[in-house]
């Protein structure tokens, strides 16, 4: 009877956690985030059911990997330390910061000035921003402060004005921070130290003759690439201000500020383009607006084919740190990653499909906004109030042995609980901390920050 009975107990057992893994897989599969992975492999625990199995290899195939909420208005402009610690995210009132490794906010500036822009420094310890007044609201003129504020305590280091300067200008921290540069007034460019805000080189620099619409400098610093409506690259020496040489862009094509182009619905001669981190390409909207098309901003020539796949219109551009790959995103909610083949000559250049998320969570009227993490795995993009944290690509190179790893956290005790009632909380991934007591601590320290 002994024998009977433990018989009876083990299938009833079975047939329990066969139970527990159906519901645990159908949670999981209505998840959108890495709530998805983490229920799926609770699942898979539970039993190993080939429903279970399938979950699971579905949400490892997932790209979406986080959603990061807290902005009551449309996110405007997403960002990344160079470290990778830090995420900052800004929408026309407010700015948050989100710890990475924990992915959570971890303090937030308000001004009554609308934010256009923001960038990190270097080492991830200064955060710039700049604002404009205007009394009717976002238009592409006004009143323009660009602030450096300290990332720790949330404290403002010092400000920079320009009456004249434009809306969306860009601006940029060299890397070794020390520098700031800024579209000036008069289609200029200015050089700026970026502790006590004085202007160096005495002089602008100038040689553009339409609006400067994007900026990089070069990785040793010594070199500025700068993008203007006149259709022309010019590359400068960023210690003596020497402009270094300009070239035109082929064919017509006028390049613009994504973010200026969307807003005021310019026609499709005026694109909207990125420079990559070396300097060396920009990428641009096409003429139709729903392709990608590839630059050499040495010679001005387009590059390969035009990158097709979008149904949208294209609206937000993004290179990877190391210029190998290409993110855009469109009016549709959808994004494209595109890895690069650059073997280093001219017109060698070319795009495969890399990634691809058909529609995004409906949040907002598009992706108006993408960033990669300093490591090219993930990128952020912003739709709506929301900010998504994504995979790139080494995350399809790892199986489910390497799920905790991927997902980097456990679930929260809220989570748990409406996955699995009553069931005491215990941590899927036990080498990763309980995130209710992590939270907790964050909370008591965070700095809120109120600018006028």
């Amino acid at each position: 009877m002994a024998g009977v009975a433990s018989w009876q107990y083990w299938v009833a057992e079975q047939e329990t956690r066969r139970t527990n893994a159906a519901r645990l897989a159908i949670a999981a599969d209505k998840a959108i985030d890495d709530e998805k992975l983490l229920l799926a492999l609770e699942a898979v625990r539970a039993a190993p059911t080939p429903e279970a199995q399938a979950v699971l290899g579905k949400a490892l195939d997932t790209p979406l990997k986080k959603m990061l909420r807290g902005h009551g208005r449309q996110v405007e402009k997403v960002v990344f330390s160079r470290d990778g610690k830090r995420l900052a995210s800004a929408d026309e009132k407010k700015v948050i910061l989100w710890d990475m490794d924990h992915e959570r906010p971890v303090g937030e500036m308000s001004q009554e000035r609308y934010i256009s822009d923001i960038a990190f420094s270097a080492d991830g310890k200064r955060l710039a921003i700049w604002s404009y007044a205007n009394e009717v609201g976002p238009s592409i003129e006004g009143t323009g402060i660009l602030s450096v504020w300290d990332v720790g305590t949330m404290k403002r280091l010092g400000e920079f004005l320009d009456e004249k300067r434009g809306f969306r200008a860009p601006f940029a921290f060299s890397p070794d921070g020390k520098r700031i540069v800024s579209a000036s007034a008069g289609n200029s460019l200015r050089l700026w130290d970026a502790v006590s805000g004085e202007p160096l080189l005495g002089e602008s620099l100038s040689g553009h003759k339409d609006r400067v619409v994007d900026l990089a400098f070069s990785p040793d610093g010594k070199t500025l690439t700068s993008v203007s409506l006149d259709q022309t690259v010019r590359q400068w020496n960023t210690e003596t201000g020497e402009a270094l040489g300009a070239t035109t862009l082929e064919g017509d094509m006028k390049p613009m500020d994504c973010a200026i182009r969307n807003v005021h619905g310019l026609d499709s001669t005026i694109r909207c383009v990125a420079v990559s981190p070396n300097g060396q390409y920009l990428a641009s909207t096409g003429t139709d607006n729903t392709s990608v098309q590839l630059w050499d901003a040495r010679s001005g020539k387009a590059l390969g084919k035009s990158l097709e796949g979008h149904r949208g219109s294209v609206v937000s551009l993004a290179f990877s740190p190391d210029s190998q790959y290409l993110a855009s995103g469109d009016s549709d909610g959808s994004y494209w990653l595109w890895h690069l083949h650059m073997p280093g000559e001219v017109g060698g250049i070319s795009g495969e499909q890399a990634g691809h998320a058909d529609r995004t969570p409906p949040f907002g009227p598009g992706v108006t906004s993408i960033a990669f993490g300093p490591d090219g795995t993930i990128f952020a993009s912003a739709s709506g109030p929301v900010v998504l944290l994504w995979w790139s690509r080494a995350k399809y190179s790892q199986g489910p042995e390497n799920a905790c790893s991927i997902v980097n956290r456990n679930l929260t005790h809220s989570e748990w609980k409406t996955a699995m009632g009553d069931k005491p909380y215990r941590k899927t991934c036990p080498d990763l901390p309980d995130p209710d007591e992590e939270v907790a601590v964050t909370m008591r320290g965070m700095p809120t920050r109120r600018d006028p």
